[in-house]
C-alpha cells in the first residue's frame, strides 16, 4: 500500500508492519520470498512504472531494497546489474518464489523478460522469454509462463527447464468440458499446479458470485468446478492464492470443547479438515474457517472399554461420506478380523496416503498394519517387521517409527510394496540431540513436504517446541511455537496442514 509493507499470517490473523520504504520514486513494488539456506523470510522492494511512464520509455527501476524478517529493522539498498522496470501493480502476476528464488515479469529496453532474484546471494539475473506473456506461474515446482485459456479451454505453457542455459519447453493442453464449466462473461487464467498435481484456473474478472475455480486433473483428464462458499459479497477485486500452508511461527487454535470422563480421538488433517471423535459422536472441523460439523451419532451394539489384546475383534465397520446424498452411516464388510487399540493407547490415529487409510491394530494378539482403500472400501492386513504402533508418513510412503533414544537415534521401517509386504529399514541419529531436547521425550512424527524430519514431545512442555531435522544437510534445529497456553492436559500436533475452502454444512 503505497510505501507501506505488511507481513501477515492468515492462519492467526496476525500481521506486522515493516518500516516505511524510503524512496525518491512514488511507485514501488514489493515481493515476498523465503531463503531456505539461512531459514529467513525476505522482502524485495523496487520502484515501478507509474503515472504517464510507458513501456517504450527508457526508464528503469533505480532503487532495489531488501528487508530481512527477524533481522535489523531496516531496509538495505542493494545493487542490480540488470537494469529493468517492473510493470504497474495491475500486471497479471506479482512474482513467485521457488526454491529460494523470486521470479517476476519485467521490461528491459521495452522487451519482455523474466527476472530472477536469488534470496541467498541477493543477485539478479535476466532470462529471455520465449513469448511476451506476463503470467508467471509455478508448474509442478518449475517456473513457467502461461497464456490465457482460449474459449475452448486451450492453454499454452512455457516451462523454464534450465535458467543458466535459458532453455524452455512448451506444453499445450485442452481442458475437457471447458465451455460447460465456465461463465463466458468472465475471463480466466491458469494459476499454477497444486502439490497434488491438479492444474488450477481462476476467473480474473470481478465481481463473480458465488466465486469458483476450475480444477483439472491432467492424469485422469477430468476437470471440475469448485465453488468457494465461505467468501462474502463480491468485491471489486480479489487476490486468489492456492496451496497455502499454515505457518508454525504463530499458533492457531480451534476451540473444540472437551469434557472429562469421555474418550477422545483426533485424526491428522486431510486436505484442510480435521476429524474428532468423542465416544460415539464424530465431528468434522475446518480450522481455516472455524466451522464445525457434527455427524449423525454412530449407532453400535458395542460400548468402549479397556480391553487389552483380547481374542475379540471389531465386529462393526461403518462409513460416512461427507457431502454425499444420504446423511447416514453405512455398514460395510471386513474380511480381515482385527481390533484397533483404544485411542489413548496409540501415538498415532491413522494416516491417509493416496486414498488409503493406514492404522495399527491387533490380529489374534499380534500387531499389524491395516489398510483401508477409500475407493473400493476394502480392507487389507500387512504384517509388521516389528510390533511398533507409531505410524507415520515418510516422504510420501507409509512407515512405522521407534521411539527416539536419549542420544537421538530412531529406527524407521518404510513400506516399499504393500502387495508384496516388503519393508526397508532406515536408521539415523539426529545431531546435537541432547543439546536440543535435554531430558524431554520426543518421537518422530513424519516428514514435511520440504523433506525435513519432524520430532515432537511426548509430554507437555513449556514453551512448546519441536525439532526439525534436515537429513541432506545433517542439520537439526529447535522450533518454538508461540501462543500456546500452559498448562494443558494433552496436545495434538500435526504438520503440512493446508487451508481448505470447503464450506461445512448439514
Amino acid at each position: 500500500m503505497d510505501s507501506k509493507v505488511r507481513i501477515a499470517n492468515p492462519s492467526t490473523g496476525q500481521f506486522v508492519t515493516l518500516p516505511r520504504v524510503k524512496t525518491t520514486r512514488k511507485g514501488i513494488l514489493s515481493l515476498f520470498g523465503y531463503d531456505p539456506v539461512n531459514d529467513v523470510y525476505k522482502v524485495l522492494c523496487m520502484t515501478i512504472l507509474q503515472g504517464r511512464q510507458r513501456r517504450q520509455s527508457q526508464v528503469v527501476s533505480e532503487e532495489h531494497q531488501v528487508y530481512t524478517l527477524g533481522g535489523q529493522r531496516k531496509w538495505r539498498m542493494i545493487e542490480c546489474k540488470h537494469p529493468h522496470l517492473p510493470p504497474p501493480l495491475n500486471v497479471v502476476t506479482k512474482g513467485i518464489c521457488i526454491n529460494g528464488i523470486l521470479y517476476y515479469y519485467a521490461w528491459i529496453k521495452s522487451e519482455a523478460s523474466l527476472i530472477s532474484f536469488d534470496l541467498i546471494s541477493e543477485e539478479f539475473n535476466a532470462i529471455k522469454l520465449p513469448e511476451d506473456i506476463p503470467c508467471v506461474v509455478n508448474y509442478t515446482g518449475k517456473v513457467a509462463i502461461a497464456s490465457w485459456p482460449t474459449r475452448n479451454g486451450e492453454v499454452h505453457l512455457w516451462i523454464l527447464e534450465d535458467a543458466d542455459k535459458q532453455e524452455w519447453s512448451k506444453v499445450s493442453i485442452v481442458v475437457p468440458s471447458w465451455i460447460d464449466l465456465i461463465d463466458i462473461h468472465h475471463g480466466y487464467r491458469f494459476r499454477g499446479t497444486l502439490s497434488t498435481g491438479e492444474l488450477i484456473f481462476s476467473p480474473w474478472t470481478f465481481p463473480i458470485n458465488p466465486f469458483y475455480f476450475i480444477s483439472y486433473n491432467l492424469k485422469e483428464n477430468i476437470a471440475k468446478k469448485v465453488v468457494v462458499k465461505v467468501l462474502g459479497e463480491p468485491e471489486a477485486s480479489r487476490t486468489i492464492y492456492f496451496d497455502h500452508v499454515e505457518s508454525p511461527i504463530f499458533c492457531q487454535m480451534l476451540n473444540i470443547t472437551q469434557h472429562r470422563m469421555h474418550v477422545y480421538a483426533f485424526s491428522p488433517p486431510i486436505r484442510g479438515l480435521i476429524c474428532r471423535q468423542m465416544d460415539s459422536k464424530v465431528v468434522i472441523a475446518n480450522p481455516g474457517t472455524g466451522q464445525i460439523l457434527t455427524l449423525p451419532r454412530v449407532k453400535t451394539i458395542r460400548r468402549g472399554g479397556h480391553q487389552r489384546r483380547p481374542q475379540v475383534v471389531s465386529e462393526e465397520h461403518q462409513v460416512y461420506t461427507l457431502g454425499g446424498g444420504q446423511q447416514k452411516w453405512r455398514m460395510i464388510e471386513c474380511e480381515h478380523p482385527h481390533l484397533p487399540p483404544p485411542p489413548s493407547y496409540l501415538s498415532t490415529k491413522g494416516i491417509c496416503i493416496n486414498g488409503i487409510l493406514y492404522y495399527y491394530a491387533w490380529i489374534q494378539n499380534e500387531g499389524a498394519l491395516i489398510s483401508f482403500d477409500l475407493i473400493s472400501e476394502e480392507f487389507n492386513a500387512i504384517k509388521l517387521p516389528e510390533d511398533i504402533q507409531c505410524v507415520v508418513n515418510y516422504n510420501g510412503k507409509i512407515a512405522i517409527a521407534s521411539l527416539t533414544t536419549i542420544n537421538g537415534e530412531v529406527h524407521i521401517w518404510v513400506l516399499e510394496d504393500a502387495s508384496k509386504q516388503e519393508w526397508s529399514k532406515v536408521s539415523l541419529v539426529v545431531p546435537s540431540w541432547i543439546d536440543l531436547v535435554g531430558k524431554n521425550g520426543f518421537r518422530f512424527r513424519g516428514t514435511l513436504s520440504t523433506g525435513e524430519l519432524i520430532f515432537s514431545p511426548t509430554s507437555c512442555i513449556k514453551p512448546f517446541y519441536f525439532i526439525s531435522y534436515n537429513l541432506k544437510e545433517n542439520n537439526a534445529k529447535k522450533v518454538v511455537v508461540e501462543g500456546i497456553g500452559y498448562p494443558y492436559g494433552s496436545l495434538e500436533v500435526y504438520f503440512n496442514h493446508v487451508e481448505s475452502p470447503v464450506f461445512l454444512s448439514n
